[in-house]
């Protein structure tokens, strides 16, 4: 297997991300927030344990952690069996209790870890950030408010000996029995953390929010655009076949001679217009598979794939169009290639789309190569030719739609028309839509080499659109 040219780097085209993605439902932002929750359940267990057999706490009160684990596991379960629906109220009613309970656990927590003065007391300053991502201003600050007035409660309460001091002491500021000024700085201390952090976070979130909002607006604006062109694509499609089906019968009757003698001359001249309307008739059939890729349907119809017996049935289909110049098609596989996951109608349309291509691009007498090899947790297939080569600076263009390269390629000699740039531009489309990527390897001179990438099938994939 030849490797890579040198001369021209390779050319390589990124299946399209997800950019604009579409806002969470409210419910849904609530579960993604519960699901964090069971994070601190197992937190809370681990750490007790840590703390009791390994750090040497040995006055660390087990028993409560565990029954506080417990507790918020509880009211997360019922969260959950809560949130089947999505409700708007009750949604609106289940946020804010949940972020209320938090607050109520997480100061049980800390007065189970030492008190007010223990060092977990940051950890109120990380559920005001979470809490603020959730909730909107007016409810983050009312929120804030209560995890104040919880600490400010557990502060004093340890001060007056309303609540007994509970937990290890060694790394813990003393509250009971000091000075007013100890537990009155503690309070402080944290309220003034947290409302900072609320004020701070507040405005990243909220333009966030605004910048979703309109990537949303821009996603729709989108999606109507591409609507209006696919019902366009279907209604021109449709307008021009009956017509261009009628040209070419009338001329193919012309051409055998039913409307009388055809000299060489004008048999000459019908043969052109047959081409031409044999030419405009695949541009219909691209225009077509443009709009089909527009349907988003089609992921849902995917069936596993073998390319390697897909790639060997395009080629022979493709030996009679190779025959008369004689290009001699080869087939080069691995034998252990994964299957992927895709349409099979589609990916042909790709393969045979580059295969065409490679044909139309060789001398006489040439050879065009098709590959097929698993590269990493995917496929490759490649499609090479000994073709004049494309120039470095036309490479990028290549697989835009109603891109033409400038390079006169052979195979475009005696009369035939060129290609309406829409081929590789539908190959990336499909490939993409396919959560693979595309690509080529050329230089003047030298050949091409393109490619394509897919997923094997159970390797996740990323979320693509077959956008233009």
């Amino acid at each position: 297997m030849p490797g890579r040219r040198r001369g021209a780097p390779p050319v390589t085209l990124e299946p399209l991300p997800d950019l604009v993605g579409r806002s969470r439902p409210l419910g849904e932002q609530v579960r993604a927030h519960a699901r964090l929750r069971w994070v601190t359940v197992v937190a809370i267990v681990l750490g007790a344990l840590a703390g009791h057999d390994v750090l040497g706490f040995s006055d660390l009160p087990l028993g409560g952690f565990f029954a506080l684990a417990a507790g918020i596991a509880g009211y997360n379960l019922l969260l959950f069996a809560l949130l089947r629906d999505d409700d708007p109220r009750r949604v609106l009613v289940l946020r804010h209790l949940s972020v209320g309970l938090d607050f109520v656990a997480l100061t049980a927590g800390l007065w189970l870890a030492g008190g007010a003065g223990s060092p977990f007391a940051g950890l109120y300053v990380i559920h005001v950030v979470l809490s603020s991502m959730l909730l909107e201003r007016r409810e983050a600050l009312a929120h804030t408010a209560l995890g104040i007035a919880l600490y400010a409660g557990l502060a004093f309460g340890l001060w007056t000996g309303r609540l007994p001091a509970v937990g290890p002491h060694e790394l813990t500021i003393p509250v009971a029995g000091m000075p007013v000024s100890v537990p009155l700085a503690l309070v402080t201390a944290i309220s003034v953390l947290m409302l900072a952090a609320m004020l701070l976070v507040r405005p990243v979130i909220e333009r966030l929010r605004a910048n979703e909002r309109r990537l949303e607006a821009i996603n729709a604006e989108l999606r109507d655009l591409a609507r209006l062109r696919r019902d366009f694509l279907h209604v021109t499609i449709h307008d021009l076949k009956a017509p261009i089906a009628a040209v070419r019968s009338i001329l193919t009757a012309v051409r055998s001679g039913h409307a009388g003698p055809v000299g060489p001359d004008l048999a000459a001249w019908i043969d052109r217009c047959l081409d031409r309307l044999a030419g405009l008739s695949a541009f219909l059939r691209e225009l077509a598979l443009l709009a089909e890729l527009d349907d988003r349907a089609l992921r849902e119809r995917s069936v596993p794939v073998d390319l390697e017996s897909l790639v060997r049935e395009v080629v022979d289909e493709h030996a009679d169009i190779a025959r008369p110049r004689a290009v001699r098609l080869e087939v080069e596989a691995d034998g252990n290639v994964p299957a992927v996951r895709g349409q099979p109608r589609l990916l042909r349309e790709a393969v045979a789309n580059y295969l065409t291509n490679a044909i139309r691009h060789s001398p006489e007498g040439g050879t065009v190569t098709v590959r097929v090899r698993a590269v990493g947790d995917g496929v490759r297939i490649e499609v090479e030719d000994r073709g004049p080569g494309i120039p470095v600076d036309e490479q990028p263009r290549l697989f835009q739609e109603f891109a033409r390269i400038s390079t006169r390629r052979a195979g475009e000699a005696g009369g035939r028309p060129p290609g309406a740039g829409l081929g590789l531009s539908i190959v990336r489309r499909i490939v993409t839509l396919h959560g693979g990527r595309v690509g080529v390897d050329s230089a003047p001179g030298r050949g091409s080499r393109f490619w394509f990438d897919l997923p094997a099938e159970g390797t996740p994939t990323p979320v693509s659109r077959a956008g233009p």
